[in-house]
């Protein structure tokens, strides 16, 4: 909590130092996945499943075409599963940083580092999230562009990566194990200590109003 009522103060003091500022509200819609890997595979994929994203954004100008594009968002990042039915959902508190070039009048790139907070785990196994995904402190990457549809409106397209293993050190799990000397047995076992990393992975598509440009 400490953390983030200092990004909050952070983002209130540079609002003061930057004297160009675009501020507005957005929301849209996220189509995100988890992906895993283990020490037995490479990396494989949870079944995409949609779902929302509402915040706030400012824009801090540095030059006429450059500018540091910020954003605070409540985003729900699901998951399904592949053959079965249902979704679960990941509710994230998340602070993208951006530094934003302007490749043309209506058109800008974007690209920085993202924080993120898992708030809440609800739909399938809400339970079980909680117990695995006790790492709750993402870090990752964002990139896309923004189109000016309007003087008011922005249409953003996003690409997020987290990089942070989402399964906490204590998290467990049942595997499969096979002794020497006996039958194949399920145990539980440390999913950290047996390699299994589970990361982020989110497109975003939104719409953005701008409520105050001085």
């Amino acid at each position: 909590m400490i953390k983030w009522l200092f990004l909050v103060l952070l983002l209130g003091v540079s609002i003061s130092a930057f004297p160009q500022l675009t501020f507005g509200l957005k929301g849209g819609l996220n189509y995100s996945r988890v992906i895993e890997k283990t020490d037995t595979s490479g990396w494989n994929g949870y079944s995409f499943a949609p779902s929302i994203n509402v915040g706030v954004f400012a824009d801090f100008n540095l030059t006429e075409k450059t500018s540091i594009a910020s954003e605070f968002l409540l985003s729900d990042k699901p998951f399904g599963y592949h053959g079965n039915s249902g979704t679960s959902h990941l509710l994230y508190i998340n602070l993208p940083v951006m530094f934003s070039c302007d490749v043309s009048n209506r058109i800008s790139l974007k690209a920085g580092p993202q924080a993120g907070l898992l708030i809440a785990t609800f739909g399938k196994n809400p339970e079980y999230l909680s117990a695995i995904y006790t790492n709750r402190f993402d870090l990752g990457i964002v990139a896309g562009i923004d189109y000016e549809l309007s003087q008011s409106f922005i249409l953003a397209f996003r690409f997020e990566q987290g990089l942070a293993n989402m399964i906490g050190r204590e998290a467990s799990g049942l595997a499969y194990r096979l002794p020497p000397d006996g039958d194949a047995m399920i145990v539980g076992v440390n999913l950290r200590d047996a390699g299994v990393v589970h990361h982020n992975q989110n497109f975003q598509l939104a719409v953005k109003y701008k409520l105050l440009k001085r």
